[in-house]
């Protein structure tokens, strides 16, 4: 999937954001009942490294994410936690060992919870579930993203979630500050990812994963203009 849904398509800046299903999949009752497990740390390290080195040889930069939460709550009671924060481990050894650039998302939403999650709760708070994102989750994530891009996001700086307005057609998408859009392409040219679920999902290419970033913030508004070729 590296080369078929990445590399192939040429990106720049390549996110590589794993690890909760290398974690979740040695306890989650579904996985375990079809005799399946997860990633061992030995795998998962060996893992990021094979990827990082194909991407590094490509001539794309990488950005190494730590995995986020397997439940929310904040005190070190969440069943997996003790495994996630090993496998962040490994991903904040592999990124110093292959000089990546790190964005630890375990350690930022492990903060967050602690400031907005004071009754303790399991999900509620950035997820739907423990695991997947909500609105809120999603736009936290936006927030650190553009800020690892160095992209200005003045509205994504404010304190009250409930004060932020999208950007309107008038105004500059932080994309547009990363990549100036091509004469008669908007956005810029795109690479895809999967999903986890084996799902394509199809990403806008402004040399990062585009839709990765407008689909977890719905503040960022584009035009759904279809992909010539895609």
């Amino acid at each position: 999937r590296l080369d078929k849904d990445v590399l192939k398509k040429k990106p720049t800046i390549v996110f590589i954001y794993i690890g909760i299903n290398d974690v979740w999949h040695w306890t989650h009752p579904k996985v375990v009942a079809r005799g399946k497990k997860g990633t061992t740390p030995e795998d998962f390290e060996s893992g990021l490294k094979d990827m990082i080195a194909k991407i590094s040889k490509a001539g794309a930069r990488v950005i190494l994410c730590t995995p986020t939460m397997i439940g929310e709550k904040n005190d070190g009671s969440n069943p997996d936690d003790k495994m996630l924060d090993q496998y962040s481990d490994i991903s904040r050894k592999v990124a110093k060992e292959t000089k990546s650039q790190l964005l630890d998302f375990r350690k930022i939403f492990l903060t967050q919870l602690k400031k907005h999650n004071p009754e303790n709760a399991t999900k509620g708070i950035f997820t739907s579930d423990g695991v997947h994102m909500n609105e809120r989750g999603n736009r936290l994530l936006s927030r650190f993203v553009l800020k690892e891009l160095q992209v200005e996001t003045p509205q994504l700086e404010k304190k009250n979630w409930g004060d932020l307005q999208p950007f309107t057609s008038s105004e500059a998408s932080p994309f547009d500050k990363l990549v100036p859009p091509l004469p008669g392409h908007w956005p810029p040219p795109i690479f895809r990812r999967c999903s986890s679920h084996g799902r394509p999902q199809w990403i806008r290419r402004c040399q990062v994963a585009h839709r990765f970033l407008f689909s977890r913030d719905p503040r960022i508004q584009v035009p759904a203009l279809p992909i010539p070729g895609w």
